[in-house]
């Protein structure tokens, strides 16, 4: 069976020097009464169909050559020149004969062009067979031409060695061909368009049509002398397709004949995997190990079963043979070959089957066939309706599959009876590729489907990729959804390869002097190639690219090798984002424009061509860029959204839902049981990340910017996350590979980026901190690991070089003079000749480092900090600095001590934590707002008041992303901070609190400074005032007449007067002691405006009495703060403001008062301010703001 199937199909229909000719277009298109080639082969032979079909006509003889050259050579490019590709080559046209050459080199399919007299251009035959006959993938060759008999000769002379090929020709050399009655086709074309439908029962073999049996049948139906087609064929019969045939409603299954009706399945789906050794070889065949796992109990829970680890064949064959447990999951990750192992279990089976040794027929179906279905019509219906109409839809979709696609004459209510009387075995293959829209409850539904088909006797294998699920919860919840689940299930984990497993796959595969290099490379891997390829499917790939992706010299090209993973992941998934857009296309019409404008000026210097392609890959670069940020290997599959949400605001949600799908079947990431998803290697994390890093190093503008439209300059591009951490030095790596592409130009930006961002750099210590000494990791890479001091010098003059990876780097006589570099690495570097005038180089690599004739002074600036055992005497450092290394590493008179910058603490009061009961039982509560749930806060530092405009406007200075103008492109909101002049806040409102801006612009602002937006049971426990043992719904008592300050309403009253936008008051001046809470001196807590916190609102109102019950249930006392739910749509918002409208209970005044708001919103009587840990608070400047 053909992996690949493609077609090139040519017609000639018009010459420059021959009569035209008519029928070509119907031979290729079809006519009103007959189907055409193309459409045969596109959509008519099943699963046999061709995956890609291209026509074209009329060429001359140079595009002829070039579309031919141009395919052949894609497919070596992208590893497809394999046993397990078909190409299938059709011409229709005149032919002609050069007669000054040899008889197996005389025959040319005329082109537009081709000579009347004396042919010499066209397509000479014996060209194409040279081409064909090196190559390993099959070949088949049809001429519908005049005299095509001469290309017989031919293929017997150029390929007569090579077995996967054959050549049919409709016509001997001296004949001519015939139109068909009708004249709308050629004669033998109709012919072999009926032998691939199945219409010419005496071109099958069984249910088959093969080169073979074409031959055979050509040989039987040309028998009337006037036209006689001849062929060549080479050793292997090659499997053309698999007609469909109609069966009758009226037909029943004969029960005394079942062998029968399935024996031509078997026999036909085995020949199908003799071009597939990796399944039938047992040379080839690579057996895995897996995990067993028993699931039962009420409520199901999952237990590993002895033996724990076993052959996967072996799992499987003894499942089979048992009389309990009808049902088996196998589960793995992407990749890790449990395709293969059913595949492999089916022709065991089978043969056993064929032999006698088993009653049970097995039966395997691939589940992605219901994939391009929607079983739910979306017709409001009521649920016994949907169901039944889901039901209706599944049966006709499977009986389908089993008559036309397997060749299988039954119904639906016979299948089900032999499964349900235990005569057969059950394969289903790929339950996640049903599903294609990903919503909830989908899942739960196709796998009640299948469950129709499971009797008492019956037996069902159905394998799933096991972050499809998002935990082994959902895994359980399924199975208990089902009323027709028996109470015991089998699940095996199917294990990634050992290394055992993988030289044994690469042996049979790759040439031995490429294993020698592979187990040299493996000796050394720093790229994480050995735990990529312990996944059959990336090992494949490899194997695929092998001599691209590790060189003769043993160098890995890392971004080779990750580019190809990824083109074939996107392939191989491709179906599922092509039946999405096909689904939902007229929301992807009507958003795309939007998230064009998100990613769209990318596109240029992107490597992926098809635009959807681009949108996958950005979402997951955009996932792996946040989890390098946070030097987090995992994410809460609820939190993934979010997080596309917070890089791509405009992203419409029809894309962020198929996403959220998308990752759940990615060949990229795995799951832990309890539902965190990450990558498979962290190389390949990495690799994603410097794919994100790539595009902002290489593009100077967003994508989002619209600067342009209004006449203004651009908002300089940075790579924002690379300041936030410094590089491994495999990530410098890969991200300098990416670049290699494009060195020069990647060299001057990054030398851009060094001197530009300098004074911003400064001015965000907490933020792009790194952001300097990571971009001269890369340059230094790129530069053959030297930074220049000639005429092409970089000026790294008083530059924050941070955590730069210069080891082994020659940087003769270059000035860093004033410069701060903490936490380099410079080992083995030659750094003769360098200027180091006051630089801070603090807690460095230095061993090893060439120090000779370095200059420095002894000013009191100059600091030297090794990490590592430097010797300054080895290093042939002079005396001046030998002398600050030394002060700098003492603690004597003299020493010399580093301080690294950091962000302003400002005025901050301290809370001190502890139990509290958050939330209400009162009756004018929302039902959000209660249960009262006891919550243990730890200590944190709060800020003293709200931020203000000048605190803020210092933020929108440093970093212009946060610009008026750029929220309003970015986000695509009118009224962020509408009420400044451009990018400066009115001189009067210095002091105010900050409204109108979103949440996300508080959590950035919060990140600057080195702080967080407080969590909700902070600001709740804050506003409380330490009246914590209370449970009042007012901070100083149970009512609105002591528990609200009088200020507070008489300022309310005051308010009430005045425009909305002159409500707030400063708090940094002179503020009323009335308006600092009695206990903890907050400023503003209520009042003057409502604040940001950190927590997503809740959708889910009972969860609070859950949590409750959950702690009755435990005997724990309290619930930690833990930040509220880790995912949602909208976040909460705390405090009253002096614009909410009058009611008598002073309701948004209240301890349990809060709000859910779109974190893209904006209010103009929202703010926030800041909070911090106790760690994060020793982190910060006690200096005063």
């Amino acid at each position: 069976m053909f992996k690949h199937r493609i077609a090139l199909l040519f017609g000639t229909e018009k010459y420059a020097n021959y009569a035209p000719l008519p029928c070509v277009r119907g031979d290729i298109d079809g006519t009103p009464s007959f189907p055409g080639l193309h459409k045969v082969l596109s959509t008519g032979l099943g699963k046999h169909s061709f995956t890609a079909v291209k026509t074209f006509y009329d060429c001359s003889t140079k595009d002829l050559l070039a579309n031919i050259r141009g395919t052949v050579d894609e497919l070596k490019k992208e590893g497809r020149n394999t046993a397990s590709t078909l190409l299938f080559l059709y011409f229709s046209g005149h032919g002609v004969a050069d007669e000054d050459e040899p008889p197996e080199d005389q025959f040319l399919i005329a082109a537009s062009d081709t000579e009347g007299e004396q042919p010499k251009r066209g397509l000479k035959f014996n060209w194409l067979l040279k081409m064909i006959q090196p190559l390993e993938m099959a070949v088949v060759c049809c001429i519908d031409c005049c005299y095509g008999g001469t290309a017989i000769a031919a293929a017997k002379h150029y390929i007569a060695g090579k077995e996967n090929a054959a050549v049919f020709a409709s016509c001997s050399p001296n004949e001519e061909s015939y139109f068909a009655n009708d004249q709308g086709q050629s004669r033998f074309t109709r012919y072999l368009i009926d032998c691939l439908r199945g219409v010419e029962p005496i071109a099958l073999d069984l249910r088959d049509v093969t080169t073979t049996s074409l031959e055979a049948g050509i040989k039987k139906h040309f028998h009337d002398g006037y036209q006689q087609p001849i062929s060549w064929v080479g050793a292997a019969s090659l499997l053309l397709s698999r007609p469909i045939h109609p069966v009758s409603v009226l037909k029943r299954l004969d029960k005394s004949n079942v062998r029968r009706t399935f024996e031509d399945y078997i026999r036909g789906r085995m020949r199908e995997y003799e071009d597939l050794p990796e399944l039938i070889s047992d040379e080839f065949h690579i057996r895995s190990n897996c995990q067993r796992f028993l699931l039962s109990g009420s409520p199901m829970d999952k237990v590993p079963e002895e033996p724990f680890v076993q052959a996967t064949l072996e799992a499987l064959n003894e499942w089979s043979l048992a009389s309990e447990r009808p049902l088996l999951f196998v589960m793995g990750d992407t990749g890790t070959g449990k395709t293969t192992a059913i595949r492999r279990f089916w022709y065991e089976q089978a043969r056993l089957w064929l032999s006698g040794g088993t009653d049970r027929i097995p039966f395997l179906l691939e589940l992605r066939l219901f994939g391009g279905v929607r079983l739910s019509d979306g017709i409001n219906r009521t649920p016994a309706e949907a169901e039944n109409e889901c039901l209706r839809r599944f049966r006709a979709v499977f009986v389908d599959a089993i008559q036309n696609r397997e060749g299988l004459d039954l119904f639906w209510h016979d299948f089900v009876s032999l499964c349900h009387e235990g005569k057969m075995l059950l394969i289903f293959d790929g339950l996640d590729e049903m599903d294609v829209e990903g919503l909830a409850a989908t899942p739960t539904a196709n796998f009640t489907m299948l469950m129709q088909l499971l009797g008492p006797e019956g037996k069902i294998v159905l394998t799933c990729r096991t972050h499809y699920l998002r935990s082994d919860v959902e895994l359980t919840d399924l199975i208990a959804h089902s009323s027709s689940v028996p109470h015991e299930i089998s699940e095996i984990q199917v294990l990634p390869f050992n290394s055992t497993q993988i030289t044994a796959y690469l042996r049979t595969r790759i040439r031995s002097d490429a294993l020698e290099r592979w187990h040299r490379v493996t000796q050394r891997d720093t790229l994480g190639l050995s735990n990529l390829c312990q996944r059959p499917f990336l090992l494949a790939e490899l194997v695929r690219h092998f001599d691209d992706v590790i060189a003769t010299d043993d160098r890995i090209r890392p971004s080779r090798m990750f580019f190809q993973y990824l083109r074939t992941w996107l392939e191989r998934d491709d179906w599922r984002f092509s039946r999405f857009l096909n689904d939902f296309k007229d929301a992807v019409e009507r958003d795309r424009a939007r998230l064009d404008e998100s990613i769209g000026r990318d596109a240029p210097r992107s490597d992926l061509s098809e635009w959807e392609h681009r949108v996958l890959a950005g979402f997951i670069e955009i996932l792996a860029a946040h989890l390098w940020t946070k030097n987090d290997v995992t994410i809460p599959a609820k939190s993934i959204p979010t997080v596309v949400r917070a890089h791509l605001p405009s992203t419409p949600s029809v894309f962020v839902s198929f996403f959220d799908y998308a990752i759940r079947t990615c060949s990229f990431l795995t799951r832990t049981g309890d539902g965190a998803y990450g990558f498979v290697d962290n190389s390949m994390l990495e690799y994603f990340a410097a794919r994100k890093f790539r595009d902002d190093i290489l593009n100077t503008v967003y994508p989002w910017d619209l600067s342009s439209d209004r006449a203004a300059s651009a908002i300089p591009r940075i790579p924002l996350e690379l300041g936030s951490r410094p590089l491994t030095s495999r990530m410098a790596d890969v991200l300098a590979d990416a670049l290699r592409s494009d060195a020069e130009g990647a060299r001057r930006r990054l030398a851009d980026l060094i001197q530009s961002t300098s004074k911003r750099v400064k001015a965000s210590p907490q933020t792009l901190y790194y952001l300097g000494g990571n971009c001269l990791s890369i340059y230094a890479r790129l530069n053959n690991h030297t930074i220049p001091s000639d005429a092409n010098r970089l000026d790294l003059r008083d530059k924050w070089l941070n955590g730069a990876l210069l080891d082994h780097c020659n940087l003769s006589k270059v000035d860093i003079s004033k410069s701060l570099i903490e936490g380099a690495d410079f080992q083995d570097a030659v750094l003769r000749d360098v200027a180091l005038y006051g630089a801070r180089v603090f807690n460095c690599k230095l061993r090893g480092a060439d120090l000779k004739g370095v200059l420095i002074n002894g000013e009191k600036d100059a600091v030297i900090v090794a990490s590592d055992t430097f010797d300054p005497v080895a290093s042939g450092a002079s005396a001046n600095v030998r002398e600050v290394y030394r002060l700098s590493n003492s603690k004597g008179p003299g020493a010399r001590v580093f301080t690294r910058p950091r962000a302003v603490a400002g005025q901050m009061i301290f809370i001190p934590g502890g139990l509290f009961w958050m939330g209400t039982t009162s009756r004018i509560a929302q039902p959000f707002e209660k249960p009262p749930v006891p919550t243990l806060v730890k200590p944190f530092y709060l800020n003293l008041h709200p931020v203000t405009n000048q605190e803020f406007a210092k933020f929108v200075v440093a970093n212009p992303e946060w610009r008026k103008e750029a929220v309003i492109d970015r986000f695509g909101i009118p009224y962020y901070l509408c009420y400044w002049r451009g990018d400066t806040p009115p001189e009067e409102k210095l002091g105010h609190p900050v409204v109108y801006v979103n949440w996300y612009a508080a959590a950035a602002y919060s990140a600057w400074v080195g702080k967080r937006l407080p969590t909700e049971a902070e600001w709740e426990f804050a506003l409380r005032d330490g009246n914590h043992s209370e449970r009042w719904d007012y901070p100083y008592g149970p009512s609105t007449d002591t528990g609200i300050e009088e200020w507070l309403r008489s300022q309310f009253d005051t308010a009430a007067t005045l425009p909305a936008e002159q409500r707030t008051l400063d708090v940094t001046g002179e503020v009323q002691p009335s308006r600092r809470s009695r206990h903890y001196k907050l400023i503003d807590m209520n009042g003057n405006v409502n604040e940001w916190v950190q927590d997503w609102f809740e959708e889910d109102f009972q969860s609070a009495e859950r949590l409750v019950e959950r702690l009755k249930a435990s005997g724990e006392e309290s619930l930690d703060d833990n930040g509220g739910p880790i995912a949602g749509s909208r976040k909460v918002i705390r405090g009253g403001s002096y614009l909410f409208e009058y009611d008598r209970n002073w309701t948004p005044f209240t301890t349990f008062y809060r709000r859910p708001l779109p974190p893209i919103n904006t209010n103009q009587d929202c703010g926030f301010r800041c909070a911090v840990g106790i760690e994060g608070y020793a982190a910060l400047d006690m200096g005063t703001s």
